[in-house]
């Protein structure tokens, strides 16, 4: 059975330019994780007066806070994490093992140019310092350890974990640059599409193979014979081996291709629906484990 995808947003942050929230927020609650509302001025933005932070808005409370808001307050989007859940329905551990192996072997960030940091239980691609963060605007972070808070509870009654991804966008400006200038923007993103843009995904050849794309990337003689290029290929992959969060020892292909030219990747891009089913068949074919 094929995991189960949910798109949405973990948190948003939205200056607003009154002091008051115009509405309740008890009316908010049955729809998100959580909301809190402080009024205290934005440093360096006086017109900005309070903020109202979200946690797991559902559609639905979006559409109620952009109707209260109406004509009577302006909202500035200001931090968001913009999150994926692939949340496996059976043979849960391998799975989740799986799909984070197979995320790792094949995910390349457009943005950055800092290899991952393993944290704890936590993968980040780039740096964990906030002033670091807030400087570079956006940050992509993985784990897997807890249940999706993007599905309905009654979809996933024993909350077993799935594998969690987030964008964690800092800052107006790199809110506008994807499209999220107001509330409304936030309503009809497209997060399919955000993740197709942000995320490429590709699936590596046969040693053979990669060996001569390693040389190519890296710019090395292409007069070697087959031996030497799966032993090239080899060393490439242990070479930017880590041990995750799992415990186990994954291939990075982020941190592989830092310097190189991507470009050279492109006839090997995957889809996630490829990436997805690659990492159901594997974990098919694993001894299963209590679930």
């Amino acid at each position: 059975m094929r995991p189960k995808i949910a798109h949405g947003y973990d948190r948003i942050s939205l200056w607003l330019d009154q002091s008051e929230y115009p509405g309740s927020l008890s009316e908010l609650r049955p729809y998100c994780g959580d909301v809190l509302h402080a009024a205290h001025t934005m440093p360096y933005g006086k017109n900005w007066k309070s903020v109202l932070n979200i946690l797991q808005p559902s559609p639905r409370c979006l559409e109620i806070v952009k109707h209260r808001l109406g004509r009577r307050a302006t909202a500035l989007p200001n931090n968001v994490e913009i999150a994926l859940d692939i949340i496996p329905l059976q043979n849960i551990q391998n799975q989740i093992e799986n799909l984070e192996s197979a995320f790792l072997e094949s995910a390349i960030p457009l943005w950055t140019r800092s290899p991952i940091k393993v944290y704890e239980k936590t993968i980040y691609f780039g740096s964990r310092s906030g002033t670091s963060q807030r400087k570079a605007g956006r940050l992509l972070v993985m784990y897997s350890d807890k249940h999706s808070k993007l599905n309905p509870r009654d979809d996933n009654p024993l909350r077993t974990p799935c594998l969690h991804m987030e964008f964690r966008i800092f800052g107006t400006p790199s809110l506008e640059r994807i499209g999220l200038f107001s509330i409304n923007e936030m309503i009809e993103f497209d997060h399919l599409e955000f993740w197709k843009n942000q995320v490429k995904l590709y699936r590596l050849p046969n040693l053979t193979k990669t060996g001569g794309l390693v040389g190519a990337m890296k710019g090395m003689s292409k007069d070697v014979s087959s031996r030497a290029l799966r032993k090239r290929a080899t060393s490439w992959i242990k070479e930017h081996t880590v041990q995750t969060t799992l415990g186990q020892n994954f291939f990075v292909l982020h941190n592989a291709v830092l310097g190189c030219d991507r470009r050279l990747m492109e006839p090997h891009r995957i889809t996630f629906k490829n990436l997805i089913s690659q990492a159901v068949a594997k974990a098919s074919l694993a001894p299963r484990s209590a679930n």
